[in-house]
This record gives C-alpha cells, sequence and structure tokens, in this order.
C-alpha cells in the first residue's frame, strides 16, 4: 500500500515537505529505525509487522508502539538501530510492506 494511503488509514500525521518527500509523526504510533541488518531485523521481520524502507539506507522502519519505555528523548539507541518517538521521514511513493498486518505493541514494563 502506498504510505501517505496507509498513514491516512491509521491516523497517523504526516506532511509533504519536498517534492518527492514527507515527514511522518512518531509521537503516538512510533518507529522501530533499522541501521544495519542484524539479529534485531531478522526478528522484526519473522513477526511480519508494517515497515517500509528508509529514504537513504533503503532499510526497515517498522512501525510500533512502545509502551513503559522509561528513557526521555526522540530517539533511543538500540543494537543495530533506534526507537523513534518524534518523527522520521520517507519518500512520497514509498510502499509500506504487511500494510494488513496490526501495529504491535511493544512492552517495556
Amino acid at each position: 500500500m502506498n504510505i501517505t494511503n496507509y498513514l491516512d488509514s491509521k491516523g497517523i500525521r504526516w506532511s509533504p515537505i519536498w517534492d518527492d518527500l514527507i515527514l511522518i509523526d512518531a509521537s503516538v504510533i512510533h518507529q522501530i529505525d533499522i541501521d544495519a541488518p542484524g539479529d534485531e531485523m531478522k526478528g522484526l521481520l519473522s513477526k511480519g509487522g508494517p515497515y517500509f524502507l528508509s529514504k537513504n539506507k533503503r532499510l526497515p522502519h517498522f512501525f510500533a508502539r512502545l509502551i513503559g519505555l522509561k528513557q526521555s528523548g526522540a530517539m533511543l539507541n538500540f543494537g543495530n538501530g533506534d526507537f523513534l518517538r518524534d518523527c522520521s521521514y520517507a519518500r512520497k511513493d514509498e510502499v509500506v510492506q504487511n500494510a494488513d498486518v496490526d501495529i504491535p505493541y511493544f512492552n517495556f514494563y
């Protein structure tokens, strides 16, 4: 599914910023940004959650609901990636994979 259609269908705010890029609000529906292929990416891919490829590295950004994460900050590092809780960028023509799958919850309590 086209990313802007997906975001609209899930009530995720976004806005165009350049002809070919959009800004995605990650304050409610967060993202897990994979920075290097590894076990984290394989584990998340095996769960089958919705994701799109990052604009530069073309690695997955998984949509997620992060519950009980005590650290503050817009971006928190882990292993081979980051938890995004502010915003991210995507190509306007990007496709969301597994768009028919519910956005998973990750509980940190």
